[in-house]
């Protein structure tokens, strides 16, 4: 096989791993209710501001505080929920469907493809550039498999920022 092909393959792993948490919130259960579903308890502990914000964002700009209704929100980070909602304004999508599945899975993407091209400008050797994807997103305590989340020797927040795709898209931006 050749190292194009385990990247690929790594990407499949790090795409799975870090949108799987995400991919069953945001539907509708029989009886109407808004699910989240959640590996760990900070993953979503937020969702529900920021869907709130590309939904307000998508009728009227600048939004307003969420906490404090009638005035305007500053100093708050919007810029992620401010393009999804000019995505779900453009295109019509969901914003759950947005949120949770489309876009998660093209910032991982998008990012592990950065961490390629970067690994393979500075040496020139695909090897590094391959086994850089797994190596920059997956190092963890990997207590996420295993449903424990003491974040141990602080091994965790690469995880846990990957699963929340403002972190993902700061991370692609800056």
């Amino acid at each position: 096989f050749s190292m194009r092909f385990f990247a690929f393959l790594f990407t499949a792993i790090v795409v799975w791993a870090m949108v799987s948490p995400l991919w069953g919130s945001g539907r509708f259960d029989k009886t109407g209710n808004l699910l989240f579903f959640s590996g760990a308890s900070s993953v979503f502990s937020d969702a529900g501001v920021h869907l709130s914000l590309i939904e307000e964002i998508t009728h009227r700009f600048p939004p307003t505080n969420f906490a404090f209704g009638g005035t305007s929100l500053k100093n708050y980070h919007y810029l992620y929920d401010a393009f999804l909602a000019l995505i779900v304004k453009l295109t019509g999508i969901s914003s759950l469907d947005l949120y949770f599945r489309i876009a998660p899975v093209a910032l991982v993407l998008l990012f592990c493809f950065l961490i390629y091209k970067t690994t393979w400008y500075l040496t020139k050797n695909s090897a590094a550039a391959t086994f850089s994807i797994i190596f920059a997103t997956m190092t963890t305590s990997f207590g996420v498999i295993l449903n424990r989340h003491d974040n141990l020797f602080m091994t965790d927040p690469i995880y846990q920022m990957m699963t929340n795709p403002q972190a993902v898209a700061s991370l692609i931006i800056f």
